[in-house]
């Protein structure tokens, strides 16, 4: 049996209007729901990459940093390794000029003594010896000087070779003949002060 309405065609046209009305607004909050879920799961990606962001820059703050020590360190290095060129041109010929005269003191002869003393160092790596010495000294005879000359060159003074006398002049020591002498000598290595090692100091890397 079919049912029979009884409303008038305008209520269902109203209610047709309702049910339209209320279907849109439902599509409404269905789309701000998903817009609210997708804009919430954006802003949180948004925020993961602005904090990866700032910990980049931070590492990067971090690198720029280390460079500018690393470059301060390079021109510690070459200011280091200049220094160091010069220290050891500067003691590549050290003499120990306290044991030189500490030996030279220990071989004089009984019969002659110095006047004078005067010694040099050889710079120049080319140069024979690491310096050498000038003196001036008075002595009895000629047998003295000879003597002089052994004494200097024996191994009692290691650090002497080549002692030679320029001149020789007969003078007076009061009422005594004497001889006055001039005598160069040539240091060997084994006046070198070995202070090398002690002065410039290693850099570790």
């Amino acid at each position: 049996m079919r049912a029979i309405n009884l409303l008038p065609p305008e209520s269902f046209q109203k209610q047709a209007g309702r049910r339209r009305i209320a279907g849109l607004v439902i599509a409404g909050i269905t789309y701000l729901a998903v817009l609210a879920v997708v804009t919430t799961l954006l802003g949180g990606r948004v925020g993961d990459i602005e904090t990866k962001i700032e910990d980049q820059r931070a590492t990067n703050d971090g690198y720029k940093s280390q460079i500018a020590e690393l470059s301060s360190m390079e021109d510690l290095l070459a200011e280091y390794t200049a220094q160091r060129a010069t220290l050891e041109t500067i003691l590549a010929r050290d003499v120990s000029w306290g044991r030189v005269l500490n030996d030279l003191s220990r071989v004089i002869p009984d019969r002659t003594w110095l006047t004078s003393f005067s010694g040099t160092t050889n710079l120049a790596i080319d140069t024979p010896g690491v310096g050498s010495i000038q003196m001036t000294g008075v002595a009895f005879d000629f047998p003295d000087v000879s003597a002089w000359l052994r004494s200097l060159d024996a191994d009692t003074f290691p650090a002497g070779e080549g002692t030679w006398v320029s001149t020789i002049i007969d003078a007076l020591e009061g009422e005594i003949e004497v001889l006055n002498y001039t005598s160069q000598t040539t240091l060997t290595t084994a006046a070198d002060a070995q202070r090398r090692e002690a002065r410039i100091p290693e850099m570790n890397p």
